[in-house]
């Protein structure tokens, strides 16, 4: 074609048309007596065409932005790394001053800048810091199955166990120190606790509340430990109904323990084919209408009852941590500190062995906290926190600052969390969301787990790998 059609859009030359025409029909009109007269003029138009250059033109555009922005990130980028590795010299040389002054912390260093740079360097901690424990997989109970989920591939579970019913619905899963060593997830039902082998998804022991005991040990919390007000009993008869289900765990050398509202606290005997249960407590417990929050930690078994913080140390008896006005729901021990949350939001914190050393370091804010961990991020403790906001919460420890998880405007009921990965379940327990640390903007995942088991999610707990060595100063440069 002598012609492209992005030309004959753009318009034809009039003289070039009537040239066009006298070569073509000239001879036959002369032949006919008839002449070609007056201007001549030729118009073209191709609505597929236009359609074409349109989209060619948009591809053009969209490729132009693609181009800046990817320049603008990579200067960012830059910029930000930078920054960082500015920051990683200053974080080193903090530790190196607080290594030298055994009287300061790095929280008490940074507290001497100012705001705006608390804020980077705070939020710098989670991109600077190797994680000392990851996530070996997260547990989510569903139904009557335990779902264990690969933190590299969460859409899918890496395992799904079906567990017998014979303890009745399951209600929690946990993991702590002991059960950890052992390999072993500890979950809660109705009427007793499951030991799951978490590489195998072998169910080792169903421990049952409903068992009567025929005779109970002189140190039913094991070694050095004295029970106050308890006796054995049995829930098979058909007068006594249990409606909730055991809502904590804990493991120490000998017993595994748990808390359960209608039923207390509860003991089973480590290693035993058919442990009988022990009900510890009672004289505590009866009449609290939540009795909650089993820990083993630090040497001491804690729960709680309504607001009461009960700990019992090894040769001694049970100690009650006053301090909460309202119910407990929420309870973290870690480097010598009792933390709670309570049922209006409050955060108090004890002095391991003091119950009268509370104090307030997150005032009441109308919603319950439903969770609370201790992680930390560059020698500085972190307190993670859900109360059913719309993000889950970090806060420092010994500063204001506080770093939000945003969750998409979904309020977060329960948490778990790892060095590398924090989990957390929505109000309506239909979705599990994951956050990397150094992201909090958006979740890296959501998982709608009822479109897996056909029900919603009764608690979760992240799995973490043993512990691995981090650099000296807890600072990657």
């Amino acid at each position: 074609a002598e012609r492209t059609a992005a030309d004959l859009l753009a318009g034809v030359d009039a003289g070039a048309v009537r040239q066009r025409l006298d070569a073509r029909l000239g001879a036959t009109c002369l032949a006919g007596g008839l002449t070609i007269d007056g201007p001549a003029g030729a118009a073209f138009d191709s609505p597929a065409y236009r359609e074409h250059c349109r989209q060619q033109a948009a591809i053009e555009t969209r490729e132009r932005h693609a181009a800046a922005r990817t320049r603008v990130e990579q200067a960012l980028a830059q910029a930000h790394k930078e920054r960082l590795t500015h920051l990683a010299d200053v974080m080193q040389q903090l530790h190196k001053a607080s290594e030298a002054r055994t009287d300061l912390s790095m929280a008490d260093l940074l507290r001497t800048f100012g705001d705006a740079e608390r804020v980077e360097m705070y939020a710098a901690l989670w991109h600077l810091c190797p994680p000392v424990r990851r996530a070996a997989c997260v547990a989510v109970v569903s139904g009557q199955e335990l779902l264990l989920f690969s933190p590299s591939d969460l859409p899918q579970p890496a395992r799904r166990v079906s567990l017998p019913d014979v303890l009745g619905p399951l209600r929690s899963v946990s993991v702590d120190e002991r059960s950890l060593e052992a390999d072993l997830a500890m979950v809660g039902a109705r009427l007793g606790v499951h030991l799951v082998d978490v590489r195998t998804g072998d169910v080792t022991a169903s421990l049952s509340a409903a068992e009567p005991t025929e005779s109970l040990s002189q140190n039913p919390c094991g070694t050095g430990f004295q029970p106050v007000g308890f006796q054995g009993f049995g829930i098979g008869s058909k007068d006594v109904e249990v409606r909730g289900g055991v809502n904590a765990t804990a493991m120490s050398d000998d017993r595994v323990f748990a808390t359960h509202s209608e039923l207390g606290v509860l003991a089973w005997p480590r290693g035993t084919p058919t442990p009988p249960v022990e009900r510890l407590f009672a004289a505590i417990t009866a009449g609290a209408d939540a009795v909650r929050c089993a820990r083993f930690a630090e040497g001491y078994l804690w729960f709680t009852a309504d607001e009461a913080v009960w700990s019992q140390p090894q040769g001694d008896q049970p100690t009650r941590y006053p301090g909460s006005k309202e119910r407990i729901s929420a309870l973290a021990v870690a480097a010598g500190t009792l933390y709670v949350g309570n049922g209006v939001g409050e955060v108090l914190a004890w002095d391991v062995g003091d119950p009268e050393s509370a104090r307030i370091i997150r005032s009441a804010t109308g919603r319950p906290v439903e969770s609370i961990d201790v992680l930390e991020a560059g020698a500085i403790p972190h307190l993670i926190v859900a109360d059913r906001g719309s993000a889950l919460l970090a806060m420092v420890l010994e500063d204001n600052y506080v770093r939000r998880y945003e969750s998409g405007g979904m309020p977060i009921r329960r948490a778990a969390v790892a060095d590398d990965l924090f989990v957390a379940v929505n109000d309506n327990r239909d979705r599990l969301i994951a956050w990397d640390p150094a992201r909090p903007n958006q979740p890296t995942a959501v998982v709608v787990i009822p479109h897996l088991t056909g029900t919603t999610i009764q608690d979760v707990c992240v799995v973490p790998s043993r512990a691995s060595p981090s650099s000296p100063s807890g600072v990657e440069t």
